[in-house]
């Protein structure tokens, strides 16, 4: 997963209107497993979202699995004790309301917010789960029950650890 923070985008930006090295190299925009995660769009002043969207939009250094945008919540909302869902709420609505977000369309859209990131990473980790079973002869399916299993086993090791 590659992280970016607006400064880096900002970097990037620059160093390919002088003609410089790109943030991302060559055959790393290639890669099968990268997937690229903009974070804080609340930040992004008033004005320059153009050109996060153009990322999100796979437009600029498209990636195999996209560019996401993700709002986390801010540190007094930690402090007062936010849960993930409460987090994923404000997410949404910030992305549902905030303009230019909330007027992308549908396709775009699916690259905004955490869950759907997860979603990918998660299909991205269980693809190359799948690709070393098949290395080490072992049935997917064997491993996939065995993570079926997963919530059982965990309440009953949370209990033997009372």
């Amino acid at each position: 997963m590659l992280t970016t923070l607006r400064s880096n985008l900002i970097q990037r930006e620059s160093a390919q209107s002088v003609g410089h090295m790109s943030f991302c190299h060559g055959s790393a925009l290639d890669c099968p497993h990268l997937t690229g995660v903009l974070t804080k769009p609340d930040r992004i002043p008033q004005g320059e979202e153009m050109s996060w969207i153009r990322l999100v939009q796979n437009e600029v250094e498209p990636l195999v699995n996209n560019w996401y945008c993700v709002k986390q919540p801010s540190s007094q909302a930690i402090k007062d004790g936010i849960d993930w869902a409460g987090a994923r709420r404000q997410e949404r609505e910030f992305f549902a309301s905030t303009k230019p977000w909330c007027n992308l369309d549908s396709y775009c859209q699916s690259f905004l917010c955490t869950t759907r990131l997860t979603e990918r990473l998660s299909t991205i980790l269980a693809e190359l789960i799948a690709k070393r079973c098949d290395i080490f002869s072992v049935p997917f399916s064997t491993l996939m029950g065995l993570y079926a299993d997963f919530p059982r086993f965990r309440r009953n090791y949370t209990r033997s650890c009372r």
